[in-house]
């Protein structure tokens, strides 16, 4: 009589994680699609993975304060990203003082008028003693406050070390990885609208050389974790297919829709 071979123990399946339920990460991969297919260049797209996660879940009365608008943030604002983005132009350490010191007034404001509306801000320049005031601020306060530094290299660990000695939440994560940011602005943003203070997030970019992927990354971790994200890719681009218009029509239907579109945050720009 035959032995009965014995079966071979079946791999474990990745199971989908609790705060990332089906109809939170369908439209979390749209929107990363969709400003994806809207940022033209590999350095627009790497910070695609910090800019969809952080913006995807404001609200109206929400207010970002930045010193460039990218396609991204133009899309997830309005609905539709700008013809001709913003120039890329020099941040400098005056600049980020004036972004920092007008983002805590608001929230300031905010706090008092007891609004649970989020202040964000996006910052390219990792200017210590503008941070450090900033950061003390925003703790002894509790401002309402996500700041995020885009930044590469090293030398960041100081920054993280004076915001945990003010008392700021604080981590570093890569700007490519949008779970791992989703996931940090949930715990943070529901913090900062508590009242428990703001948050403090570096994401930190690939060397110059190097052009990441976060939409590739995404959806990596969505099929790992058997979410139907080919289903979800093949109706987004029928979607953007029906979409699009051409000649007069495309036109008017252009107008149409930038002056009926409501954005659910408000942006402010710091020019030089």
């Amino acid at each position: 009589m035959p032995t009965p071979k014995t079966p071979k123990p079946a791999k474990p399946r990745r199971k989908r994680s609790e705060n990332l339920d089906l109809q939170r990460m369908r439209r979390f991969y749209d929107a990363m699609l969709r400003c994806s297919r809207a940022s033209r260049n590999g350095q627009a797209r790497a910070t695609l993975g910090t800019e969809v996660p952080a913006l995807l879940d404001l609200r109206g009365g929400d207010i970002l304060v930045v010193s460039r608008a990218t396609a991204a943030i133009d899309l997830l604002s309005s609905g539709a990203p700008r013809r001709k983005p913003d120039a890329q132009t020099a941040s400098t350490p005056s600049l980020l003082a004036v972004q920092l010191g007008l983002a805590s007034g608001i929230a300031l404001r905010a706090r008092e008028e007891r609004r649970r509306a989020l202040v964000v801000v996006f910052a390219e320049v990792a200017d210590r003693n503008s941070w450090r005031d900033a950061l003390a601020l925003a703790s002894e306060r509790k401002l309402p406050l996500l700041f995020f530094l885009f930044a590469r290299g090293s030398g960041l660990d100081t920054l993280l070390a004076d915001a945990n000695a003010a008392g700021v939440a604080s981590m570093i994560v890569d700007a490519a990885d949008s779970v791992a940011v989703y996931r940090v602005c949930q715990e943070a943003q529901l913090r900062a609208r508590m009242g428990d203070g703001p948050a403090f997030i570096i994401g930190h970019l690939a060397s110059r050389g190097a052009r990441p992927d976060p939409l590739a990354s995404l959806r990596e971790f969505l099929t790992d974790h058997k979410y139907p994200v080919d289903e979800w890719h093949a109706a987004s681009s029928r979607r953007a297919a029906r979409r699009k218009p051409s000649g007069k029509t495309k036109r008017k239907k252009r107008r149409t829709k930038s002056a009926s579109a409501s954005s659910p945050f408000q942006i402010i720009t710091i020019r030089r």
